[in-house]
C-alpha cells in the first residue's frame, strides 16, 4: 500500500487477545476472526493515534502516527490473538525511541456499518492497554527493515 508520508517504518505486532479485558469487557474469538477476515484498508483504513485521541489538526499531539496495513489472527496455546502490520510515521518512531506509549490498544466496532461483523477502525498507542497479551512496540535500529 503506497501511503503519503516520508520515513515510514513497518512492523508486525500482537495487539489483542481474546477474553476478558482489564476493565471487564469481553473480546470474543469471533470478533478477532471478524477483524482479521474483514479488514481491507481500501474499504476503511485504520489510522494510528496516541491514547485514542483523534484530532482535528495535523499538528501534535492530535495528528496521525501511522496506519494499519494488515490485520491477522493466530491461535497460540489455544487462545486467539490479533496481530497488526503497521506503517509508522516518523513521529511514532521518535516516540518509540524514547520508550513512550509503547503498548497497542485496538479500536473497533462490533457491528461495523451494519455488517454484523467486528471491524478494526483504529489503533492507539498507550501506557495502559485494555487487552491482555499485547506486545510492546519496539522498532528496529534498521528503520528500513520490517522487524
Amino acid at each position: 500500500m503506497d501511503l503519503a508520508g516520508e520515513g515510514r517504518v513497518e512492523k508486525r505486532l500482537r495487539v489483542a487477545k481474546e477474553g476478558q479485558t482489564v476493565d471487564g469487557r469481553q473480546l470474543t474469538r469471533q470478533e478477532i476472526i471478524d477483524m482479521a477476515s474483514t479488514y481491507k484498508p481500501d474499504h476503511y483504513a485504520a489510522r494510528i493515534n496516541v491514547e485514542h485521541l483523534i484530532g482535528y489538526s495535523p499538528e501534535p499531539p492530535f495528528n496521525a502516527y501511522g496506519d494499519v496495513l494488515k490485520v491477522e489472527m493466530e491461535i497460540v496455546d489455544g487462545a486467539a490473538y490479533l496481530y497488526n502490520t503497521i506503517s509508522c510515521l516518523p513521529n511514532l518512531v521518535d516516540m518509540n525511541k524514547k520508550g513512550q506509549k509503547i503498548y497497542p490498544s485496538i479500536e473497533f466496532y462490533r457491528d461495523f456499518a451494519g455488517s454484523g461483523k467486528a471491524y478494526q477502525t483504529g489503533l492507539g498507542f498507550t501506557d495502559n492497554p485494555a487487552s491482555l497479551g499485547t506486545e510492546p512496540l519496539k522498532l528496529s535500529k534498521n528503520t528500513t527493515a520490517l522487524s
